[in-house]
């Protein structure tokens, strides 16, 4: 005979940081720490440094009861179910089912990278072909609810032009869903944290082009499409081994970023916009406003012939974005 106990249990936020966290002086987020993503920034010279990896005021996490630490936001507990059956037989919980990585295309490698909070995420690497000396290298970042298999193209094209290239599954995403919480299936909330942690990401895989002997590891180049584009202007903030950004279609302000102060705080990093005809205003007005604060001009314009939906098809997008790469962070050869 079933019987079924019906209980509250305090749900868990996936890949929140531990609450019981020192306090960040000035901030006021009943967790005790500040979300990645939305970074204090403090000005320091040519280029502004993060002073927190992260801000508050987004909303998302769940506040805290000052009596037991437990968190007073209803959202965030689930009722659950229980049905004990008088049987002698055991019954096993589901296991979490861990996607195969897909095959990679033309001569990627498929690789695992392993994100500071123990998140695996499934990328896959295009090694540079000078087996002589150290290569540039960029990183490719997919846009919300894609895969690497967006800009895997991109990463064949700029590893025949002499880069080094790793583009990954954001977790969530392809085949960097083992927290069983697919992108399709998060909420709004749960989609701007996974986001902000998507930072951690990106740090794995500059870790791993860091520990390979045929990278140049202080010419890294951050290539985003969509919001991923945040993810790369961000890194560009954070990382000095950043030489240059690529933004492909950025999405503006997406998920708690805000693009435009990102771009603004990398004032001197040479940025590219790759645009559509339909958007050229709109990049245009971004440029202008960008050098207007920053002082400088350093925000360069690609204007493509195709679409917005088809800005990626473009047969002019790999050989305009590997051409101004070349200008910017290809070392010169002496002839």
């Amino acid at each position: 005979v079933p019987i079924k106990l019906r209980f509250p249990v305090p749900g868990v936020a996936p890949e929140v940081p531990d609450p019981d966290q020192p306090q960040p002086a000035g901030q006021a987020n009943g967790l005790g720490f500040t979300p990645p993503g939305l970074p204090n920034r403090q000005q320091n010279g040519r280029r502004n440094f993060l002073l927190n990896p992260g801000s508050t005021g987004t909303g998302v996490f769940p506040t805290m009861d000052s009596a037991g630490g437990k968190p007073s936001n209803p959202d965030y507990f689930m009722l659950l179910t229980l049905t004990l059956t008088l049987a002698p037989t055991l019954v096993s919980a589901p296991s979490c089912p861990t996607p195969e990585a897909p095959a990679a295309s033309g001569t990627g490698e498929v690789v695992e990278l392993i994100a500071e909070d123990k998140v695996v995420l499934a990328a896959t690497f295009f090694a540079p072909r000078d087996e002589k000396g150290r290569s540039p290298a960029a990183v490719l970042i997919h846009g919300a609810g894609a895969d690497r298999s967006q800009l895997e193209k991109v990463g064949s094209y700029l590893q025949k032009k002499g880069f080094g290239v790793i583009a990954l599954d954001l977790r969530g995403h392809g085949a960097s869903t083992a927290s069983c919480t697919p992108w399709d299936d998060q909420d709004l909330g749960t989609r701007e944290k996974s986001w902000a942690f998507a930072m951690r990401d990106l740090k794995a895989a500059t870790n791993f082009l860091r520990q390979r002997s045929d990278i140049h590891t202080s010419n890294l180049t951050m290539v985003g499409f969509g919001a991923g584009c945040n993810l790369a202007a961000q890194q560009g903030v954070r990382d000095e081994n950043v030489r240059a950004v690529v933004l492909v279609n950025p999405a503006g302000n997406e998920f708690g970023f805000n693009l435009l102060a990102d771009m603004e705080d990398m004032a001197g990093l040479p940025t590219l916009l790759v645009v559509s005809k339909d958007e050229r205003k709109g990049a245009e007005r971004m440029q202008t406003a960008v050098h207007s604060t920053a002082g400088e001009a350093f925000v360069d314009i690609s204007v493509l012939k195709s679409k917005t939906e088809r800005l990626l098809s473009d047969r002019s997008l790999n050989s305009k974005l590997s051409g101004w790469l070349k200008d910017t962070v290809m070392p010169k050869r002496s002839r």
